[in-house]
């Protein structure tokens, strides 16, 4: 990429960004909450700087804040988007993310046998979520159980949508369903969060999970905050030394025009 294209595309995307919080309904106090939340690092007044056209920011973090603008916009279903630094394709028609999941997993199915022996796979969870009705389809391919959370507690484990762990076969491939209501939480982890043992071998263990969200949700962290806390808490637990991989994410639906850093 050249510098000159990298300079335009700057411009380009400073401009959409400004255009797009228009639609958004976001104040910068809300846009940078919502920017941190996602991982961004620049602080407010930078964020300010860079609204207002008087600052820059690195390429990374002004992609983190259209995805923040961008989020923003899909709840309100607005037309215009914030730019990426980078040339992004077109969506696909509605409903086509979950169908392209599931190419993907005939695809490691169909895979050479080099890339995907009996011995090799992966694993995944793969989800759809529809924005404007809270309707959450999923599949879940050799994963711990998804958790939902309603009103800080977890009221139960998803457990539909099984099949194999990508490279197996597709076996007897479902899709599951949840409809989730305003303010639910959803918690995928890989089972390095469970199974992280402390010097006696003992497991973190789904029950001290539970109680960890339970306490976090009733303190008012907000998921981005909580999945930090739990990583910290499970490192801790495995005295500083990661064992596995432990992946967590957590995703708060809300009603469109409900605006929730």
């Amino acid at each position: 990429m050249s510098d000159d294209f990298a300079a335009d595309r700057g411009r380009e995307q400073q401009r959409s960004l400004f255009l797009a919080l228009k639609g958004a309904e976001l104040s910068l106090e809300q846009l940078w909450l919502r920017y941190f939340g996602l991982g961004g690092v620049a602080g407010y007044l930078d964020i300010d700087a860079y609204a207002h056209s008087t600052g820059e920011l690195p390429p990374f973090e002004r992609d983190i804040l259209a995805q923040a603008a961008n989020e923003r916009l899909d709840e309100l279903t607005w037309s215009k988007h914030a730019t990426f630094s980078r040339p992004i394709r077109d969506g696909e028609a509605p409903n086509a993310a979950l169908s392209a999941l599931l190419q993907l997993l005939k695809g490691t199915d169909l895979a050479p046998p080099d890339q995907f022996g009996s011995t090799v796979f992966a694993t995944a969870v793969l989800t759809e979520l529809d924005l404007r009705s809270g309707r959450l389809r999923y599949i879940n391919a050799g994963h711990p159980d998804p958790l939902l959370m309603r009103e800080g507690k977890v009221v139960k484990p998803l457990h539909a949508g099984h099949c194999c762990p990508l490279g197996l076969g597709l076996g007897d491939l479902r899709v599951g369903e949840e409809v989730l209501q305003p303010a639910d939480w959803l918690v995928l982890y890989t089972d390095g969060i469970t199974e992280a043992r402390d010097h006696t071998g003992e497991f973190f263990g789904e029950a001290r999970l539970f109680d960890f969200l339970r306490r976090e949700a009733a303190a008012g962290y907000p998921p981005p905050e909580t999945a930090r806390r739990l990583i910290k808490a499970v490192l801790s637990h495995q005295n500083g030394e990661l064992q596995d991989d432990a992946t967590v994410l957590l995703a708060r639906w809300t009603q469109p025009r409900q605006l929730t850093p």
